[in-house]
């Protein structure tokens, strides 16, 4: 298990961001809206990398 130091109300700011905007993403894929097969994949192989893990 990963102990987490977040220092501060902005860091967890952050934290609750990131969770939120990959819920909505989840949610989205999981729904009928129309999503690009190529976008589609993408998020879904990106979804909850860290960003400086994410391909260009």
């Amino acid at each position: 298990m990963t102990n987490w130091r977040l220092n501060n109300a902005e860091e967890w700011g952050l934290l609750r961001a990131y969770c939120y905007a990959n819920k909505l993403l989840s949610n989205c894929l999981n729904t009928q809206c129309y999503v690009s097969l190529d976008t589609r994949e993408y998020i879904q192989e990106t979804l909850l990398l860290p960003f400086n893990k994410m391909k260009n």
